[in-house]
């Protein structure tokens, strides 16, 4: 673990996003070396030491290595990486792949994507998060569709289309 903290420290004053370099070194790297409370962990410590982008490359490696989701945790950690590193499209497309697992669909997750969002000054789409949030919310609580009148007051067709791709 420490190892990977000093390569994203090395790297910190030159990474950009999509820079090969962190998944290169990530790539000598099996789950088996590192459990998902470490990468948790780690992925804390790169936040608080301000190594976003490495944050948001163990993110990414964590999704595409892994074979079952990763916990909520890991996924709270990344929305946030990936909103400090400026990608609010990798926020919105982590956010449409989430699994359906209930522990997924918390509200601290979505407000974890919709801060992210925000925070990259695209505050429309942090606001179609929240509509699309809150009309799960509902559907789950009245156990029958939400009526059209509901959709409507949720934001218009803007928050609508962003439901369609969201796949609550």
């Amino acid at each position: 673990m420490e190892e990977i903290l000093a390569f994203a420290r090395s790297l910190a004053p030159a990474a950009v996003a999509g820079d090969p370099a962190f998944a290169e070194f990530l790539a000598g790297y099996s789950h088996g070396d590192l459990s998902e409370a470490a990468c948790v962990e780690l992925m804390m410590r790169m936040s608080e030491e301000g190594l976003e982008l490495g944050c948001a490359f163990l993110f990414q490696w964590l999704r595409e290595k892994q074979q079952v989701p990763v916990s909520p945790q890991v996924w709270l950690a990344g929305i946030v990486a990936l909103g400090r590193c400026r990608m609010p499209d990798e926020v919105l497309e982590v956010v449409a792949r989430l699994p359906s697992e209930r522990e997924f669909r918390e509200a601290v997750v979505y407000n974890a994507a919709i801060s992210a969002v925000a925070y990259c000054e695209r505050s429309e789409e942090g606001l179609e998060l929240g509509c699309a949030f809150l009309f799960q919310w509902l559907r789950e609580k009245q156990q029958v569709p939400v009526p059209p009148q509901v959709l409507l007051r949720l934001g218009g067709a803007g928050c609508l289309m962003r439901l369609s791709l969201i796949h609550i």
